[in-house]
This record gives structure tokens, sequence and C-alpha cells, in this order.
């Protein structure tokens, strides 16, 4: 089995913190999994797996479509489940500190 990129591993777009909307964090995300390094880490041309919370922006027809041409699963997290979320995890030292 091939190893995995920290590029492929690490795509996620986060911007709690300013509020950011929604729409502009989805298509960063979405920009960082159409490069090359990513697409490079699965050359067997085997999905990549995107891990996404419940935000609706990633429920939506235009999301599930183009995850459809380009060969993307959307797994979403179970609603009240954030500690399913792997970006959760980094979120607790920053509150204790």
């Amino acid at each position: 089995m091939q190893k995995v990129p920290a590029a492929a591993r690490a795509a996620g777009a986060h911007r709690s913190s300013t509020r950011q909307k929604s729409r502009i964090v989805v298509e960063r995300c979405v920009g960082r999994l159409k490069q090359e390094s990513i697409r490079a880490a699965r050359p067997d041309g085997a999905p990549i797996y995107g891990i996404l919370d419940n935000l609706s922006a990633n429920k939506t027809p235009q999301s599930r479509a183009w995850a459809a041409r380009n060969n993307v699963e959307l797994c979403l997290t179970p609603t009240y489940a954030s500690w399913a979320n792997p970006i959760e995890a980094q979120f607790g030292p920053l509150r204790t500190s």
C-alpha cells in the first residue's frame, strides 16, 4: 500500500474563528482537492474520501455532482458527533490554554 502524502490528508478548510462564509471555505477545500499532489496519491484511480461535517453546503446537489465527476466520496459525520470529526481533536488544547 502506498503512503499518502500529508497534503492529501490535510485538504480540509475551517474558518470558525473568522466566521467566513461557508461557500468560500468550501471553494477553497474543493480547490485543494484539485491539486495534483492529492490526485498523485491515488494513481490507481481509487476514490479520494472527504470527511465533512453536516454543514448544508456539503450536501448540495452541486457538491454531490462535483464529487461524482471527480471520483470523490463525501463522508458526512453524524449530527452531534463532533468527536468523529478529526479536526475537532485540535480544538480541545486551544480551549484549555
